[in-house]
């Protein structure tokens, strides 16, 4: 067991999360939203356009359907199509980390705290790592974060 809260059943066929591919591990929408519309520069040249307030608000209805499968590149709209999706992103609670956690979660970061602390790890990033890299032979994580410091931290892990 994960210790994870169960998802709640989705409100449309949107939110029934299937895998990207056979050797995939994620799971998204059946349905990806296509970001090419998604911005304010291409009026200009007939290829449409979606102020900040129009995308905020497609966005917002796709996520409240149980859509997570976004197609984007910084070609799209002179790249203000990533810069309006992921300013709509970063204030979603899936991937903010101050969301609430439900007390399963809350105790395990407190043990991966503790761990970390014993081992002398930079963060429970590392701990989590290095564990599932002990674990599984096969598991090449990907590390990210906003901070240099984040990532220097994560380092630490195969050691």
């Amino acid at each position: 067991m994960y210790g994870l809260a169960p998802a709640p059943p989705p409100p449309i066929k949107l939110g029934r999360h299937r895998r990207l591919a056979p050797t995939a591990g994620i799971h998204v929408s059946p349905l990806c939203l296509g970001g090419m519309s998604i911005g304010d520069q291409w009026e200009k040249i007939g290829m449409g356009f979606m102020t900040k307030e129009m995308s905020f608000k497609l966005l917002d209805a796709f996520y409240e359907a149980g859509g997570n499968f976004i197609d984007t590149a910084n070609d799209y709209q002179n790249e203000t199509s990533e810069k309006f999706i992921g300013e709509t992103v970063s204030i979603r609670a899936v991937l903010n980390p101050t969301s609430e956690h439900n007390e399963t979660e809350k105790a395990m970061a407190k043990v991966l705290e503790e761990i970390a602390a014993e081992v002398g790890a930079s963060n429970i990033q590392a701990v989590a790592i290095a564990y599932v890299m002990q674990k599984v032979p096969y598991v090449f994580p990907i590390v990210g974060g906003r901070k240099v410091e984040h990532f220097r931290g994560n380092l630490t892990a195969p050691s």
